[in-house]
């Protein structure tokens, strides 16, 4: 993971919550947690932040290596392994 690569996709969330200084960012060993936004992303952005290594882990499955498209929810936090 590049450093440029989690500012970047903090950046693009940071445009889709209501408050640009609301959300939270947590961290837990090596991976790094993005509160869900308040807007819904986008295909296109949900797109570029799995192409920029962000995803989101909402069951048993290996989000890191198998997220796509389709296993985007709104109501979820964005993680990045780092």
């Amino acid at each position: 993971m590049k450093n440029w690569d989690i500012i970047q996709g903090l950046l693009i969330l940071n445009q889709y919550y209501d408050e640009n200084n609301k959300y939270t960012v947590s961290a837990e060993h090596d991976v790094l947690y993005a509160g869900a936004t308040d807007t819904p992303l986008p295909e296109g952005t949900i797109l570029k932040m799995i192409e920029l290594d962000w995803h989101q882990e909402h069951d048993d499955r290996d989000y890191g290596e198998d997220f796509m498209l389709d296993d985007y929810r709104p109501d979820e936090p964005w993680v990045v392994y780092v």
